[in-house]
């Protein structure tokens, strides 16, 4: 008997897209002459990430306002029982998981795709776009 709700299906779904995605751009990525150099920053930047992220963590609970938000995240479990914070939280992280997803498949693309072919697409389509439409931008008089 399968009760499992369709939203974790989805979710599910969403996360089995993102491995998926990963493993096609590091692949194509492993597979281009700058692998070397690409490996060494990664473990380089995963390493120093993993790093920070535990001492970050270990001192943010340790902390005085660490120990109070523990508290209160405790105190708010009723709330996310009751369904209404759990399926908004589940269609935001299904929704960036999606635009994440799409954003690895299109540099994947790009990626994978020959040489001569990036050289020829005007420098704006070799980019891949960010949520940042300019706003800031001297070119545009803002």
């Amino acid at each position: 008997m399968n009760e499992t709700p369709p939203q974790e299906e989805s979710l599910t779904d969403e996360f089995r897209d993102l491995a998926k995605n990963l493993v096609t751009i590091l692949q194509t990525a492993w597979d281009r002459p700058e692998r070397r150099k690409l490996q060494d920053e990664l473990e380089t930047g995963l390493t120093e990430l993993s790093s920070t992220i535990k001492r970050e963590a270990k001192a943010a609970v340790e902390s005085p306002a660490g120990q109070r938000i523990r508290s209160d995240i405790e105190g708010m479990g009723e709330k996310v029982r009751s369904g209404q914070v759990e399926a908004k939280v589940h269609d935001e992280l299904v929704g960036a998981l999606k635009t994440l997803n799409a954003e690895l498949k299109k540099a994947a693309t790009h990626l994978s795709s020959p040489p001569a072919e990036q050289d020829e697409k005007p420098a704006q389509q070799q980019e891949i776009p960010t949520e940042n439409t300019g706003a800031g931008n001297p070119d545009e008089g803002g």
